[in-house]
């Protein structure tokens, strides 16, 4: 979902950054990590702000940027919303699950509720939905590093979280190279009946294994 060949520069796909099915809610982010031409493609596709080395410091991150919530995976072509995750806190780290995804008609077809789709690249093949596929975020200056999987190969890369206004950025790395996500907050009137908000506070992560 939250992640097959890239060309440098661009990704060749109609739907853009996420697809109608969890696979392919996450499918174009990890494109250019699998590519051969990754790093020459990554280097030139971020603006200079996102490539600037995070300065170490021992500054805490503020309160009021808190990435605890539920946030929305967009098409980059459309703007659309693709797929839900909620990030949790968890003994002093925060994780990234993935709750639902979206259909081309715009409505939830999967989720923690009715899971569907599952993840080849994880051992045991868990459901997309449900699955914690960034884990132990922790404070490091003004953001948060963790890591991320790949659920479809099972590649695990270093990750980074932080807050840029009311968003959520999330940028994945292979050493100095990286791509960033940027993720708006879901609202409220997302949640109804037939999809009620998940109390995280009863989540407990598990950590993918791959295959």
């Amino acid at each position: 979902m939250f992640f097959a060949t890239a060309m440098a520069g661009n990704i060749n796909s109609s739907s853009g950054f996420l697809f109608s099915k969890p696979l392919d809610v996450v499918e174009e982010f990890f494109r250019f990590f699998r590519s051969p031409v990754a790093e020459e493609s990554l280097e030139a596709e971020m603006p200079e702000e996102s490539c600037q080395t995070i300065a170490e410091s021992e500054e805490t991150v503020p309160n009021d940027k808190s990435i605890v919530g539920f946030w929305e995976t967009l098409n980059q072509n459309t703007g659309k919303p693709q797929g839900l995750v909620a990030i949790y806190e968890y003994e002093g780290a925060y994780y990234g699950r993935l709750i639902a995804s979206y259909n081309e008609e715009g409505k939830i077809d999967d989720s923690i509720y009715t899971p569907i789709e599952r993840a080849p690249g994880i051992r045991g093949n868990p459901h997309y939905c449900g699955l914690d596929f960034v884990w132990n975020l922790r404070p490091a200056g003004s953001r948060y590093k963790g890591k991320i999987i790949d659920p479809r190969k099972g590649n695990v890369y270093d990750a980074e979280v932080w807050r840029r206004g009311n968003n959520l950025i999330l940028r994945g790395k292979v050493l100095m190279f990286g791509k960033n996500l940027t993720w708006p907050p879901v609202a409220h009137s997302v949640f109804s009946p037939h999809f009620k908000m998940p109390n995280v506070g009863t989540f407990v992560p598990t950590r993918p294994r791959v295959n």
